[in-house]
This record gives structure tokens, C-alpha cells and sequence, in this order.
């Protein structure tokens, strides 16, 4: 189903007659001829999907093989899209994700099958090092895994990215949303919101306020604002470990080499130039393997 006012439209209805499902929805969705832009589409879709089970408390979602049917994209590309988003966003939403295929469809079978057999691979610890540096009295870690799980006195969320706010709310719990709500209430500019961490295993959640900019000179600038924020916050609080997701390296469409460059070089001169002895981790989702590699290379780079 379609609809000219909202192109990525989620038309939710109830199931009945003879399906087994509580619910049915029908996403608006258009293939396009350019590559990457179908790419993007299709994980856009998975997104809005589990996004919309998971804000109606669903614990399990199944998809068809969307797309290898009738557009000449290759069964191969189409299942690494569909399987590293629903992988990306399976932790983050707590939610079983499945892949229904037609019986005869074995070749797109086995194509999907083979995707989730490299997934499970690359999960193995000897495949994801923890990459960790000492800079000035601190640390620099880079690492794979979800910002939910990290075990530090602060992780980092950004007030301005909704998928990235409401996964940590959404795994925090109910008052986490309300301190979150009331304090953007009593102060909707507020750069920083500070909540408690509810049901996750650190002290604090920091939520900062941060757009990404066309211009680069911009671009840069902010994120050394924020990144100057964060540890301005961290050492008021007493703190000595914060975690921060790749803020910058998602939905915004940014350089990633800019956002992960600048973001890792203001880290390094904050820790030369307030000689605190914090530990900083960047925690990488598992489906960003570049974003992960970015990430590494400027840690270990040597100039700053």
C-alpha cells in the first residue's frame, strides 16, 4: 500500500481469517534502479518495521524475501541487506526476527542461509579484538557490541537521533522515559539531559543535543563541542569510564572517515589536556565492520 503524503508509510491492521499472526503490516516500499539507493530502502524498510512491532510491545516479526523476485537485483545482495539490518537491530529492540521463504524458492533459501552462517562467524571474540590504546593518564577502547550492554558509569545518547534515543529508553524502561521527559519538558534547548539508567548496567545516561552540518568545517566543529561536553559532564559527575555509540555514523548520512576522525582526535586532545585518568569506549554495532575498521585505524593512528 501506498501513500503520496508519507512514502515510508507503516499501514498496521489486525489479523484475521486464517492467519496466525496478532497483526499485518503493509509498508509503502518502491525499488529504484540506482544500487545504493535500493539498499538504503530496503534496510529503511526493516527498520520502520521492527520499530513499529517493537513500539506495540511485540516480541517476534517475520519477514518475506522482499525484493528477489522481479527487480533484477541478486538474491545474494538482497539477503546480506535484509539479514544485517534485522541483525543490527535484533539486540537493540529485544525482538525475534524471522525470514519466511517460499518452499520452492530453495536457491533464495540457501542465499539467506549462508548470510546468517557468516553472521554467526563473524560473532566469534578471536574475529572482533578489542582495540585499546593509552592516551595521556586515560584509555581509548574500540569494540564491538550494543551501548545497552556496557558495564561504565555513563553511556552516551544523542537527544537528537530517534532511533538511537528510543532504543536506549526503550531498553532502560518506563522511568527512564518519564526522567527523560521531564526534564525535556522543563527544558526543551537543554544540550545535556541527564537521566538515571533505570534497568541498564550503568550509572547514567547522558543525552546530548547534536545535528550533523553540510559544511565540514561545521561538521567538525560540533562534534568536538559535543565530544567536549561529554567529558566536561563526566568529570563533573566524579565519573571514569563513558561509552559512546558511532554518533554521526548512521541515519545521517555523513563522511564516516570526517565523523570518526574528528570525533577520536578531540577525544585524544581532551585526555592530553585535562590529564584525567578516564576510559573511553566506542562501542561498535556487529553489522558495521567499516564503521568498526574507521574506528581502529584513528585510534591507533599516531598523530593527533
Amino acid at each position: 500500500m501506498a501513500s503520496n503524503q508519507n512514502p515510508s508509510l507503516v499501514i498496521p491492521l489486525q489479523a484475521s481469517g486464517h492467519l496466525r499472526s496478532k497483526k499485518v503490516y503493509f509498508l509503502s516500499w518502491q525499488p529504484t534502479a540506482d544500487q545504493d539507493s535500493f539498499c538504503k530502502s530496503l534496510q529503511k524498510l526493516v527498520l520502520d518495521a521492527i520499530e513499529m512491532a517493537s513500539t506495540e510491545n511485540f516480541r517476534s516479526i517475520s519477514f518475506p524475501a522482499i525484493g528477489c523476485s522481479q527487480y533484477g537485483y541478486p538474491p545474494n545482495l538482497i539477503a546480506k541487506i535484509l539479514i544485517e539490518e534485522a541483525y543490527r537491530l535484533v539486540d537493540i529492540h529485544g525482538i525475534s526476527i524471522s525470514f519466511t521463504i517460499e518452499p520452492d524458492k530453495i536457491d533464495i533459501y540457501q542465499e539467506f542461509k549462508r548470510q546468517i552462517d557468516l553472521l554467526k562467524e563473524s560473532k566469534e571474540p578471536s574475529d572482533t579484538p578489542v582495540v585499546s590504546i593509552k592516551v595521556g593518564n586515560g584509555t581509548i577502547s574500540v569494540e564491538k557490541g550494543t551501548i545497552i550492554t556496557q558495564k561504565v558509569d555513563a553511556i552516551i545518547g544523542s537527544s537528537s537521533s530517534k532511533h538511537l534515543k528510543k532504543a536506549i529508553i526503550k531498553a532502560a524502561g518506563r522511568d527512564v522515559e518519564s526522567a527523560y521527559q521531564t526534564e525535556y519538558l522543563h527544558n526543551p534547548d537543554a544540550i545535556l539531559i541527564s537521566t538515571i539508567s533505570g534497568q541498564l548496567p550503568c550509572k547514567r545516561i547522558f543525552f546530548l543535543k547534536w545535528q550533523p552540518e553540510s559544511n565540514e568545517g561545521e561538521l567538525r566543529q560540533s562534534i568536538k563541542d559535543f565530544i567536549s561536553n561529554v567529558i566536561q559532564h563526566v568529570i563533573s559527575y566524579k565519573y571514569s569510564s563513558v561509552a559512546f555509540p558511532a554518533i554521526g555514523c548512521g541515519q545521517h548520512n555523513c563522511s564516516v572517515t570526517i565523523v570518526v576522525e574528528t570525533m577520536v582526535n578531540a577525544i585524544k586532545k581532551e585526555l592530553e589536556r585535562r590529564g584525567k585518568a578516564l576510559a573511553i569506549k566506542f562501542v561498535i554495532e556487529p553489522g558495521k565492520q567499516n564503521v568498526y575498521d574507521e574506528f581502529c585505524k584513528h585510534v591507533l593512528a599516531s598523530e593527533r
